[in-house]
């Protein structure tokens, strides 16, 4: 899109024309979208120095004032670039004819605006779905049996609600690229009690990789299973993602939806400068291969993420992204708890719509209760519905479902925000700490921190946090952390924890 605004005289071309350049293939809508997507990215990419990008309902460009385009030594015109479109193609085809040969005298274009942020997929790079395939140690029709198969589709649900895994019968044999086996063996202890062993092994006999159990009461056909093996299995989920989300020995160079989806799923949460663009882009490149409801609900997520971190800043821009993302998310996984989840915080950022958020977390709960991502959306929207003790509980919910697992920082600190709510700053301090433990570089939590330890009179403390997050955002004042209304501590003003009186000491 830069090579296309840069090579025209006043730099501003119309929607219109770029969507036909970029997507002629897709319907209007979708090209809109792509475009709208496009933007998003690009501003964030551009960070600190997104202004020279000019958008309006109509026109997209690049301030003149701003941007100079030079030549940067010979070669092809966009050598390397490949959109695989095919209107693209007539108009670089142009160009580069009329670069090619310059005329006896005369300087030749520029070479290079730039090469793609994003890795090129192509055809013969993209890789097949993983296998999958379940086997139980008891007979299917007796009670160990049939547990087993219920734990199994317990942990089936939540893969599925995250990757595109093809499940094979027992007994055939996996392509082994990347492929699993996971195996339930149910048994018997004390009267009422129930365990069962969960294992996880390569494809082609590479052996196990994972293995865990759990014991608890024994349900029965209607009962709720319990937290303990809800845990196992959202801990069984997780490491199926680990693994499947890998490149393996022999498709290394090879790219396909799930990796690139893993990838990005790790980027979103972990809130680190940068981390919102690369993930981003990452989702539409997964998008491109598999089409997924999932993929835009998360790019959704990523513009909750990406509007409260600015300080609300481009609102009306991220709230029509959203708002186009939700409804294709929904239109094609509207029973997806993650897609759900996701749609619930957006509801409430951009619409304030409490109401919607409250049905969408728990219509998510309902359709996984295994899902912390779902119980976490719950926790949320009952702390703004003014619910503390029961968005406390939703929240301990999430962080019961996640212990042992990559995401845990993250219901540590909901966990900390809940407690903040119920009057309880000691506890909110301790689930923070933990989040900084188990990520020392998640910025949420070391902004309660400087709070809570400035609220409880720990000016040391407070100190010491205030410069681990300087280290992450370079000239961060308390100044600006305590007077700007535009930081993102919404959160802490409304529960108190920013007072400049306490803090100006730092």
């Amino acid at each position: 899109m830069i090579a296309l605004l840069g090579t025209e005289e006043h730099m501003t071309r119309s929607r219109t024309w770029l969507q036909d350049k970029l997507w002629s293939d897709r319907l209007h809508t979708q090209s809109a979208n792509n475009l709208r997507q496009l933007i998003f990215q690009l501003r964030t990419a551009l960070g600190p120095v997104a202004g020279v990008l000019v958008t309006n309902r109509g026109l997209v460009g690049l301030d003149p004032l701003q941007v100079e385009v030079v030549a940067a030594g010979e070669g092809e015109f966009l050598e390397g670039i490949d959109v695989r479109d095919p209107e693209f193609e007539n108009w670089l085809a142009q160009k580069r004819a009329e670069a090619d040969p310059p005329a006896e005298g005369k300087a030749a274009l520029p070479a290079r605006y730039g090469s793609p942020s994003t890795p090129l997929i192509r055809k013969e790079t993209v890789r097949s779905p993983r296998q999958l395939t379940i086997e139980s140690a008891n007979e299917l029709d007796s009670w160990l049996g049939r547990f087993e198969t219920r734990v199994a589709e317990m942990i089936h649900r939540s893969l599925r609600e995250l990757l595109d895994v093809d499940l094979v019968e027992p007994g055939q044999n996996l392509d082994g690229r990347g492929s699993v086996a996971l195996y339930l063996h149910a048994y018997s202890e004390t009267a009422g009690q129930v365990g069962i062993r969960v294992s996880i092994f390569e494809g082609l006999g590479q052996g196990k990789f994972w293995s865990d159990s759990a014991t608890g009461k024994a349900p029965g056909p209607r009962e709720d299973p319990g937290w303990p093996f809800r845990n196992l299995c959202h801990r069984g989920c997780d490491a199926l993602v680990d693994r499947l989300i890998q490149a393996t020995p022999s498709t290394g160079s090879e790219i396909d939806a799930i990796s690139l989806a893993g990838m990005a799923m790790r980027r979103m949460f972990s809130m680190l400068p940068g981390s919102i663009g690369e993930a981003a882009n990452l989702l539409q490149q997964a998008n491109n291969i598999r089409p997924r409801g999932l993929y835009s609900a998360w790019q959704a997520q990523l513009a909750v993420i990406e509007y409260v971190e600015s300080g609300g800043e481009r609102r009306e821009e991220l709230a029509d992204l959203a708002d186009e993302l939700c409804y294709r998310a929904m239109a094609a996984e509207g029973t997806n708890a993650n897609v759900l989840a996701a749609v619930s915080h957006a509801r409430l950022v951009f619409d304030n719509d409490l109401g919607a958020a409250v049905e969408l977390s728990r219509l998510a709960v309902l359709a996984n209760p295994s899902n912390p991502l779902a119980w976490s959306a719950r926790a949320n929207a009952l702390l703004n519905a003014n619910e503390p003790k029961m968005a406390y509980q939703a929240a301990s919910a999430a962080h019961s479902l996640s212990r042992e697992t990559t995401f845990r920082y993250w219901t540590e600190f909901q966990l900390a925000t809940t407690a903040v709510e119920t009057g309880n700053p000691e506890k909110a301090v301790a689930h923070s700490e933990r989040a900084r433990a188990l990520n020392a570089r998640y910025r949420p939590a070391l902004r309660y921190l400087i709070g809570l330890h400035a609220e409880l009179g720990d000016s040391d403390a407070a100190r010491s946090n205030l410069a681990r997050l300087r280290r992450i955002e370079q000239g961060l004042t308390v100044e600006r952390f305590a007077m700007n209304e535009t930081y993102p501590v919404s959160m802490m003003r409304k529960a108190g924890l920013v007072d400049i009186s306490k803090l100006s000491d730092l």
